[in-house]
This record gives C-alpha cells, sequence and structure tokens, in this order.
C-alpha cells in the first residue's frame, strides 16, 4: 500500500512537472520576444518573462526527473524550485495584470504618429508619449504579450502550487528503515551487595573473637573467688608513716568471670 502511495505521488509530480514545464518555456519564448521587439518601447529593461519562464523550466525539469528514478533527492530540489517558481510566476502575473489595465486604454486609433514619436491618448483623455515613430504599430501588440504573460504566469503559480505541496507529501512520508538490534553475550559477573554489618572470617583453627559488649549487671557465670591474700601478723607495725593507702578498685562493669568482691568476702567469712 505503500509503495502504491508513493509510485502516485511521483507520477503526480511528474505531471505537474510537465505542465510547469510547458508555462516556463512559453514564458521565456514571450520575454525573448519582449526584449527584442519592444525595445523601442523602453521594456526590454524589465526582462518581463525571463525572471519568471526560467524558474518554472527547472521547476519542471526536476519534477519529471523524479518520476521515474523515484529519487527522494530530486523530489526535494523539486519542492524548493516549486515555491521559488510559484513566487516569480506570481508576481510577474501582477505585474503584467497592472500593465495591461494601463495600455488597454491605448488600443485602435488612439496613437497618432509624430516626427518624433508616437502620441497614444486614452479615453479618459491621457496622453503617453513614446519616443519612436515605430512604436504606434506595437502598442496592440504589446498588450498581447501582457495578456500572455498573465494566463501562462498564473497557470505556472498554481501547477507550481500544486508540485510543492506534492513533494512536501513525498519527503514527509519516507519511509524509515527498521531500527538495527545488535545482539552481544551476556556477560555474566558477581554482584556485589554492600552490607553495614560488619562480620570477620574466621581462619582455620581459629575461634571467632566477638566484640566486647557492654554488661549491664553480673556475669552469669563465676570461676571462683580469688585466692585470699596471707592476713598480716597481728600488732602494731614498729613505724607508721601515715595511714595506708587503701586500694581503690575501679568503678564500672565487673571482667566478665570475676564477682565482686562484696561477694568474695562473703563467701570466706
Amino acid at each position: 500500500m505503500v509503495t502504491l502511495l508513493a509510485d502516485t505521488n511521483f507520477l503526480s509530480a511528474g505531471i505537474c512537472g510537465i505542465f510547469i514545464l510547458l508555462c516556463g518555456i512559453g514564458n521565456t519564448i514571450g520575454g525573448i520576444v519582449w526584449v527584442g521587439k519592444f525595445a523601442p518601447l523602453g521594456f526590454w529593461t524589465d526582462g518581463s518573462g525571463l525572471w519568471s519562464g526560467i524558474p518554472l523550466i527547472i521547476a519542471g525539469a526536476l519534477g519529471i526527473a523524479a518520476w521515474p528514478r523515484r529519487s527522494h533527492g530530486l523530489m526535494n530540489s523539486f519542492l524548493a524550485m516549486c515555491i521559488i517558481a510559484c513566487i516569480a510566476a506570481s508576481v510577474q502575473a501582477i505585474v503584467s495584470g497592472i500593465a495591461h489595465a494601463v495600455w488597454a486604454e491605448f488600443i485602435g486609433d488612439n496613437c497618432i504618429s509624430t516626427g518624433y514619436g508616437c502620441v497614444c491618448t486614452s479615453s479618459s483623455g491621457q496622453r503617453e508619449y513614446l519616443r519612436n515613430s515605430k512604436a504606434c504599430d506595437l502598442v496592440s501588440t504589446v498588450v498581447g504579450g501582457l495578456v500572455a504573460f498573465i494566463v501562462l504566469s498564473s497557470l505556472g503559480a498554481l501547477f507550481t502550487l500544486a508540485g510543492s505541496i506534492i513533494a512536501c507529501i513525498v519527503t514527509c512520508n519516507v519511509p524509515q528503515s527498521p531500527p538495527l538490534i545488535i545482539q552481544q553475550p551476556a556477560v555474566t559477573g558477581i554482584s556485589v551487595v554492600t552490607s553495614h554489618t560488619q562480620s570477620r572470617v574466621a581462619h582455620p583453627n581459629q575461634y571467632l573473637q566477638q566484640p566486647p559488649q557492654q554488661l549491664h549487671g553480673f556475669p552469669p557465670q563465676f570461676q571462683g573467688c580469688p585466692p585470699q591474700q596471707s592476713q598480716q601478723p597481728q600488732g602494731f607495725p614498729q613505724q607508721f608513716q601515715g595511714y595506708p593507702q587503701q586500694s581503690q578498685q575501679p568503678q564500672g562493669v565487673p571482667q566478665q568471670g570475676v564477682p565482686p568482691p562484696q561477694y568474695c568476702e562473703n563467701a570466706a567469712q
């Protein structure tokens, strides 16, 4: 279905290209005649027909070339030239219409040849002086040429507008290539899990050492009371050097497996 639609669009672009080419050829030939024959009227300087016919020829040739080749690059060029040629042909039609409205009043016997030129009088009494004795014979031909420019330029503008729409449809509906999927072999790795819990690994023949824990009370087991020191013999010492220093045991949590001193004194009694 997509291929059939694309072929139809290329065919339509080719047909529009043919008509655009014909309008461009007509405008170009009319422009050459305008420059060569109507030079005594002073109209050759504007180049009417040439600056509108050449873009139409280029646009029509691109549309015809894109038809059999199914080339999207040529279709993009056809789109760009259709836009340019449509603007040029529209301006040419407007300018020719204004010139025709002016010169249509001087058709017939309203132009009189003088020794130094031609004087044309319109129905409203307006006069136009042309500095050429042969200009009176060319006035009616000028009006016919302007009519040809109006018709060819108007048709060229319409066909280029249609061609630009067709080219835009073809350009915007370019089939997208499917995405390329590259499969790579799965890489097996070791996942590392980070934990805030500290643990120690025991080596062979080694017990796990647990971190010290703060005890709140007596240990569950006692290893016995420490051996009693030998009592000093009764009597007064020979010399007193002051009060004996009392041993102060550090206050705090007792060591594991050793009962408090008060318990041992009671057990000795």
